[in-house]
């Protein structure tokens, strides 16, 4: 599981300015990276991305977050300026972290 204590941390080389989105894909639709491993039918399937609309990588094996039946919610972001000691050892660019909260939801409307 990528979630620690119902939360995710995702860091991205991105400027101060860059704003994310969970958003919900109709499943096996060109947009839904999960469909070849897993059909989430008719949930849909959430996948975190750039106000831009451009996949943000999560660290799952198919970049994608889980099929629509939960709930997420990006709960902060925090911009980590380049060579600042609190961001991840792993990034050398300016980049932002970004906390995503799992909530529960139900799988009907």
């Amino acid at each position: 599981s990528l979630c620690h204590e119902g939360a995710l941390q995702v860091v991205v080389s991105a400027d101060s300015c860059t704003s994310f989105r969970v958003v919900k894909v109709d499943s096996c639709s060109a947009r839904d990276l999960k469909c070849k491993r897993f059909n989430c039918k008719t949930l849909g399937v959430l996948r975190l991305e750039k106000s831009t609309g451009e996949l943000i990588d999560v660290g799952s094996e198919d970049k994608m977050l889980t099929c629509g039946n939960l709930g997420f919610t990006v709960s902060g972001s925090a911009f980590c300026p380049q060579g600042a000691q609190s961001c991840s050892e792993r990034t050398s660019t300016p980049a932002v972290t970004s906390s995503i909260s799992r909530t529960s939801k139900s799988s009907k409307p």
